[in-house]
């Protein structure tokens, strides 16, 4: 048992992060929704004639990632980074096994839609802290409606139950500023507050 957790332990000695960025088509807002990939959209023609694809063997699902919303200036182009990280027994080893991760956002116009589990091969790596953290670069003055099915995954760039309009809504609206995404549909005398403060106005004044 000491032996096994010794060369466990080694096995997790360093760590190597592979970043990929990658552009995305400019639009004046977005929409960012999950795709739940354990949930298979098929037609019934489809399952009575057998053409049904499910993840192929070999492959494991994991939900060790995070998405953040960062602002970008007003005149630049929309981009979106993907940062993949692992573990290993040697540096090589940890970018051996960030390499194998494999994860996709899809970009359908203004429509931003996240995979909700990223795949990584069991057939050649076994597990070593994978995880990867999505990174989306937007232009000031951009407005971005996030699903209520992304609230655990943004949670580092927002709170969207702070943003919640009503009850029975399913979407939070913002709009990208220079210091981050603000709630669109705020109270107005809070968001007049909000630009007082960045101003550096003071009621008294």
């Amino acid at each position: 048992v000491i032996y096994f957790s010794i060369s466990t332990s080694h096995d997790f000695r360093e760590t190597s992060t592979i970043k990929v960025e990658k552009p995305l088509q400019p639009a004046t807002s977005f929409v960012l929704s999950e795709r739940d990939v354990r949930v298979i959209d098929a037609s019934d023609e489809d399952r009575s004639k057998g053409r049904i694809k499910a993840i192929d063997e070999g492959y494991s699902l994991r939900d060790d990632l995070a998405i953040t919303i960062e602002s970008i200036d007003s005149l630049e182009k929309p981009f979106i980074q993907y940062n993949y990280t692992a573990k290993g027994r040697t540096f090589k080893q940890a970018s051996d096994n960030a390499s194998d991760i494999a994860y996709k956002v899809k970009q359908d116009g203004r429509n931003l839609i996240f995979d909700s589990h990223f795949l990584f091969s069991t057939d050649k790596k076994v597990y070593r802290d994978q995880r990867i953290d999505v990174k989306v670069f937007l232009p000031v003055g951009t407005y971005v409606t996030i699903m209520n099915n992304m609230d655990y995954k943004v949670r580092n760039s927002v709170w969207i139950h702070d943003c919640y309009p009503g009850i029975n809504h399913k979407s939070t609206e913002w709009i990208m500023t220079k210091n981050g995404l603000k709630c669109a549909t705020a109270n107005p005398e809070e968001q007049k507050d909000e630009k007082n403060e960045e101003e550096g106005v003071t009621s008294e004044s």
